[in-house]
């Protein structure tokens, strides 16, 4: 059962993960600028006011989001809702085999990232189902990992993965794919030139 704080913050969380204040998602969504307003939130008489479910299902559409990713963003406590200024995250394009920096974007603040924690734009659907055409992915520089961590590896022949790890040994990662057809892989440490845990996705 959800609380009438957590659709909000849900709510609020959406917008912001499609770079939006909520004025502009209700508006995306074709409805009143002011619906998701937090003066909204509160009936006069101090009663809550949930948003409709019409509201709910046009912001969904709006963002080509799912259920399933309103509730994830309901339960991923690990978020600080914002809804202005920039991130200190660096913002990278990845696309056409190639990591370019973009400009920074109106990103979320994740509790804990480290100030060298960055964030990559998925340009290609090659990770779909996992992660959508679109999805911003932020992650944490690091080469220590665990089983089941899902990671974004740069080798030195600029080649790109995200993956989770499956296995590791001294010199070699082993790798099993996220999304289906692509085959499981084992690198040598040697061959990485960068490599980052990934901490959250937008959708």
């Amino acid at each position: 059962m959800f609380t009438h704080e957590e659709i909000w913050v849900a709510l609020d969380r959406l917008a912001e993960a499609h770079n939006y204040s909520t004025s502009g998602l209700a508006k995306k969504a074709g409805l009143d600028p002011t619906t998701f307003n937090k003066s909204k939130r509160i009936t006069p008489d101090g009663k809550p006011r949930w948003p409709s479910t019409e509201s709910i299902a046009k912001s969904l559409a709006a963002t080509e989001a799912t259920l399933l990713d309103l509730i994830g963003f309901i339960e991923n406590t690990t978020l600080t809702p914002t809804s202005a200024g920039l991130s200190t995250f660096e913002h990278y394009d990845l696309s056409q085999n190639e990591l370019k920096r973009l400009n920074q974007k109106n990103l979320p603040t994740i509790i804990d990232a480290p100030e060298n924690s960055f964030a990559i734009t998925l340009t290609t659907p090659q990770w779909t189902p996992t992660y959508k055409k679109g999805t911003t992915l932020i992650a944490c520089p690091t080469d220590n990992f665990e089983p089941d961590d899902i990671i974004f590896i740069e080798t030195h022949d600029s080649q790109f993965f995200i993956m989770a790890v499956d296995s590791i040994e001294e010199e070699v990662i082993a790798l099993r794919a996220i999304v289906i057809n692509e085959p499981d892989r084992r690198l040598e440490r040697a061959d990485i030139l960068k490599s980052a845990k990934v901490l959250w996705a937008s959708q």
